[in-house]
């Protein structure tokens, strides 16, 4: 029987000061976060932040995007870095719905907003501001993040 080694794959680490390339400037919005307080962007000036669509009777991605969102506040838990989670189901997404919606995922209300906002002004957001939606469906939103 032959000695043979494990092929192993070298992992390379990105550095931090990767550079990455401004595809725009992130677009204004308002709207009532899961704690009913107003919040708009802002909010967000001088802090690194990430944002990305979402509902909370999402069977599939959002589950998994949120749980992705939940490891990363905590990596991030004393650093100047937020959240921005829009619902594109603002009729069933209520304040109360996204309130519960964030505990399960233990959203800390300072650093990651569950937005609510019109349904005319999410579509917007989500197809023109950040290029992650079509603005007929909604529903049907991108798995991406903004950063």
């Amino acid at each position: 029987m032959a000695n043979v080694e494990s092929c192993q794959r070298a992992e390379t680490a990105i550095p931090l000061d990767f550079p990455l390339n401004a595809i725009k400037q992130a677009p204004g919005f308002s709207g009532v976060n899961f704690t009913g307080l107003n919040v708009d962007a802002t909010q967000y000036q001088g802090a690194v932040w990430v944002a990305y669509f979402m509902f909370t009777s999402c069977p599939g991605q959002c589950p998994v995007m949120n749980s992705k969102i939940a490891k990363l506040q905590i990596a991030f838990k004393d650093q100047n870095v937020k959240f921005a989670a829009f619902t594109v189901d603002p009729e069933n997404d209520t304040i109360e719905q996204l309130s519960k919606y964030a505990g399960r995922y233990g959203a800390n209300s300072a650093q990651w907003f569950m937005i609510r906002m019109s349904l005319d002004s999410v579509k917007n957001l989500a197809a023109k501001g950040f290029m992650l939606g079509s603005p007929e469906e909604p529903i049907l939103h991108s798995t991406r993040f903004a950063l």
